[in-house]
């Protein structure tokens, strides 16, 4: 009978035990036969358990991943997620395959070709420019390419890149069968992760065509700029490496210790949900949200949670502790400079400790961009920390903002501010109802949108 069900694959190195087509597997059996088996009873009992209480969601493939990881995630570590994104140098072996990618609606003067990155790829070895070239593949399928390396200087460069080196990033494509799935951006970060590993942080510029809305509307939710400069009929769009300090901070966290502080955190309702639930709040933005340990409790108790963080690292520790828990949330790499959020899109936008983490200056700023994605009547809940003796003791300077800007140490590029009542009100909009309450130093802010 089990002839009836068997399946057979080609042995990954990614997913296999070596020299064996056995899938690594929590159990740790590497014999086919019994895998099989041991598959058929762990995901019969979970069916019958479904029977009593479904999985309940609309069938979209977020909803398809949840029931892959509820029926098999006590076999594999990777159930219920995305096939492994995998990247490629692009190289005569894997061009063909990246030529044959279906991106009929994306014109080559929208986007350029393989040949033509090709080209580009040749130019920068040969003149000693770092960065790489990558074809993309999801599993086994070439699915796009894209190029990050060192910027050549252009004459219509914008004034703002001509002051310190930068990268450019060119002909960056996914298939139109796999768009819409999140997958675009997990590749954008891994490119931008690795490139920063390898050479170093640095801006990133890029050029997208004025008639390629989407692609504007993609890179904004990444974390780019659109500026005035043009070459020819694009215009370029341009990501900073401000808050490199956090996503660096947030790479040598061990998720595992994340999911155990997890398991003894009070996920009871407190003091800020009691007043989310006296404003009648529904829908929250996490801003800042790092590793979505809050963003989990609110969706606990409730909420409709959306959160953004400028760490890709930090938001897919929050992805993996969402789909543990059986929550489901709507996250993205953002600036809280620019969220890339609609107009009035939340009942309330909540962001702890986090605006005393960048410049004053960025701070008014951000509570601008805050309220515009809070609907009318709805409000801006955000906690400032207190300034204590480990802030004065690291190395750091003081500007004439009154920003800790450190300069050395495990801090080395964070910044703090400290605020007080009366500093608070001077990044608050004007006009906007506030009201402040201080716990020992420690300030808890709303603001209500009229």
């Amino acid at each position: 009978m089990m002839r009836d069900y068997s399946y057979s694959y080609e042995w990954d190195q990614e997913y296999c035990y070596p020299n064996s087509n056995v899938l690594i597997n929590k159990l740790n059996i590497q014999d086919a036969d019994a895998l099989h088996t041991a598959e058929r009873e762990i995901t019969s009992l979970r069916l019958a358990a479904a029977k009593v209480q479904p999985v309940k969601g609309k069938l979209n493939l977020a909803h398809l991943q949840k029931l892959h990881g509820y029926l098999f995630g006590d076999i594999y570590d990777w159930a219920g997620k995305y096939a492994m994104i995998n990247l490629e140098r692009l190289t005569e072996q894997n061009i063909d395959a990246v030529r044959a990618i279906h991106r009929e609606d994306i014109p080559e003067s929208w986007v350029d070709n393989a040949d033509t990155l090709w080209e580009l790829t040749q130019y920068g070895l040969e003149h000693n420019c770092i960065g790489h070239t990558f074809a993309v593949k999801y599993g086994e399928a070439y699915i796009g390419v894209i190029l990050l390396g060192e910027a050549i200087p252009w004459e219509t460069d914008p004034e703002e890149m001509k002051v310190e080196p930068f990268y450019r990033l060119i002909g960056f494509v996914i298939d139109n069968r796999y768009r819409s799935k999140g997958i675009g951006g997990k590749v954008l970060e891994m490119v931008v992760d690795t490139i920063y590993r390898e050479y170093g942080v640095r801006p990133i510029a890029l050029g997208v065509h004025k008639d390629n809305h989407g692609a504007a509307r993609f890179y904004e939710r990444h974390g780019f700029v659109g500026v005035d400069a043009m070459e020819g009929n694009d215009r370029y769009y341009i990501r900073f490496p401000k808050n490199s300090f956090w996503d660096s901070s947030w790479q040598t966290v061990d998720p595992n210790r994340i999911v155990q502080y997890i398991e003894t955190f009070d996920m009871g309702e407190d003091i800020i949900i009691t007043t989310l639930h006296q404003y009648g709040v529904q829908s929250i933005c996490d801003a800042g949200c790092g590793c979505g340990i809050y963003a989990l409790k609110l969706a606990a108790n409730g909420f409709s949670v959306s959160g953004f963080d400028v760490s890709f690292h930090a938001l897919e520790i929050a992805q993996s502790l969402f789909e543990k828990a059986g929550y489901s949330a709507d996250f993205k790499t953002a600036s809280i400079l620019d969220t890339g959020y609609a107009d009035n899109q939340f009942d309330c936008v909540i962001s702890r400790d986090v605006l005393d983490h960048i410049r004053k200056a960025d701070a008014i700023i951000a509570l601008k961009e805050l309220g515009r994605i809070t609907k009318p009547g709805g409000i801006v809940l955000f906690t400032l920390d207190s300034l204590d003796e480990e802030y004065e003791s690291e190395t750091h300077i003081v500007n004439e903002d009154g920003d800790y800007v450190f300069t050395d140490g495990k801090w080395n590029g964070m910044v703090f501010h400290p605020y007080d009542r009366e500093e608070v009100c001077e990044i608050i909009p004007t006009g906007v109802i506030c009201e402040v309450t201080d716990n020992h130093g420690e300030l808890t802010v709303l603001l209500r949108k009229g």
